[in-house]
């Protein structure tokens, strides 16, 4: 018998509201938090969104997705926003739980008990405190931090949405009634940080396989087989032409919109990419 599972969108707007007033009424120990990383790319944000649907929904284990990026920022990914719609989710974004929804009288380091990590292996020093880390899905190398966690899924891949969706591939049957948007906006991922498997550099078998998977489960499937990289053509060229849509962003948010910072030897450094080349 097939179950009936919300949409994404449903899902996300329930569970925002749910985790807020558990936060307000100092009940949000029963929740696990799933975050990407601070610099908020589509392979993190799409990775941090499905983890939480499908942990809640296959692995029965209350999950919000907590995005680190602030709800006015949205505008400087237009490959997200892209990526979003694909996913029929609030083109505001009103469904999605953003880092400036977390009132400052919970503090980010004792208010929250559980987390889960995706695209980044190691939490973050802003919420480091009481909470614990349960799980790590990740595809850049290993820190070697919370060696104690339950699970550690972190090996070369092009995109972290393909060890997402490898990880819950045995609960995700045609039965589960899983919503074909939450494989949609994990499509998106594979496909834009692998060029539609086009690079050979990134792409791994598992990024094949979770490609497939995904693509049959997804609203892109367009009732035929899956051909590789034939049948993400369209969707990679869509992707590319809107992160590259960067014309309206000042040189501040070009800057910002691809920022990550770290410390080393005492040294704060900021690192931010812009995708566009430098004229002579």
């Amino acid at each position: 018998m097939t179950t009936s599972l919300p949409g994404l969108s449903d899902f996300l707007k329930q569970t925002k509201q749910q985790f807020l007033q558990d936060l307000e009424a100092k009940n949000a120990d029963k929740w696990t938090v799933v975050m990407g990383n601070e610099a908020g790319d589509l392979d993190t944000l799409a990775s941090s969104l499905a983890y939480s649907y499908l942990a809640t929904n296959l692995q029965k284990d209350s999950t919000v997705a907590l995005v680190q990026t602030r709800r006015a920022d949205f505008y400087l990914r237009p490959e997200n926003l892209y990526a979003l719609s694909l996913a029929n989710l609030d083109p505001a974004q009103a469904d999605i739980l953003c880092i400036d929804d977390i009132s400052a009288s919970h503090p980010l380091n004792t208010s929250l008990s559980k987390f889960v990590l995706v695209d980044h292996n190691t939490l973050e020093e802003a919420f480091v405190g009481t909470g614990k880390v349960v799980g790590i899905i990740d595809h850049h190398a290993d820190d070697g931090n919370h060696l104690d966690a339950p699970f550690r899924d972190i090996e070369p891949a092009g995109s972290c949405t393909s060890l997402v969706a490898r990880h819950f591939q045995n609960e995700w049957t045609p039965e589960a009634g899983v919503s074909k948007d939450v494989a949609t906006l994990l499509l998106t991922g594979v496909t834009i940080d692998t060029g539609g498997l086009k690079d050979d550099d990134l792409v791994k078998p598992v990024d094949q396989n979770s490609a497939r998977f995904l693509y049959l489960n997804s609203t892109v499937d367009d009732g035929g087989s899956f051909q590789g990289e034939d049948s993400l053509k369209s969707l990679a060229k869509s992707l590319s032409e809107k992160k590259k849509d960067i014309g309206d962003l000042s040189t501040r948010d070009l800057l910002r919109r691809d920022y990550k910072d770290a410390e080393y030897g005492g040294l704060q450094v900021g690192l931010s990419t812009v995708p566009m080349g430098l004229e002579a």
